[in-house]
């Protein structure tokens, strides 16, 4: 797998980019379950809630069967066109098996330098995580999201976390209202 990928609203590899929550292609200024267009007003998910068992869990709908962003509602698809999609949870596994990922500063901004056997390689700024107004871990972490939610936990989807305690990179899941960069990937 290549691993390079398309920056998604910057414009030099050091620019953070866009903040989106899971499963929303539009960036908004309060990012938390209110304004989250997969939760009811009752909490609620109405949409990717995978559920084995086919039951109803304490303020869910039941599950739809869906693991992984539909075309529509794919930040990359919807804002960079047909041709890319945010990684699956597979692909980031990949990426942290056959690439190099070293945190580094790049241009004066703390991030991921991720690179592949051919020696193409991707900057992934630490551009932190948004939660109602407020910008986390700015310069510390970089968090960028997956295609996949989180199968044991349905309000969370996988995400490709990078920080000081582990720059190496691992997957882990992440509050889906929440705001998290996206890097897209060329569909294969």
């Amino acid at each position: 797998m290549d691993c390079r990928a398309a920056r998604s609203g910057a414009v030099t590899p050091e620019e953070y980019g866009s903040f989106f929550a899971w499963g929303e292609t539009e960036t908004k200024y309060i990012y938390n379950d209110e304004t989250y267009k997969f939760y009811t007003q009752n909490g609620s998910i109405i949409k990717y809630y995978y559920d084995e068992n086919n039951s109803t869990a304490d303020n869910h709908v039941g599950g739809d069967g869906l693991e992984e962003l539909e075309p529509a509602d794919d930040a990359a698809t919807a804002n960079w066109g047909n041709d890319w999609q945010m990684p699956s949870v597979d692909q980031i596994r990949e990426i942290l098996k056959v690439c190099t990922c070293q945190l580094t500063t790049y241009n004066g901004v703390v991030g991921a330098m991720v690179t592949a056997p051919n020696g193409n390689s991707i900057f992934l700024p630490a551009a932190g995580t948004r939660w109602h107004t407020y910008y986390y871990d700015e310069g510390e972490l970089c968090a960028y999201w997956s295609r996949t939610i989180g199968p044991l936990d349905p309000e969370s989807a996988r995400e490709l976390v990078f920080r000081e305690l582990n720059p190496n990179g691992w997957v882990t899941y992440g509050g889906r209202s929440g705001g998290n960069s996206v890097r897209p990937v060329r569909k294969q």
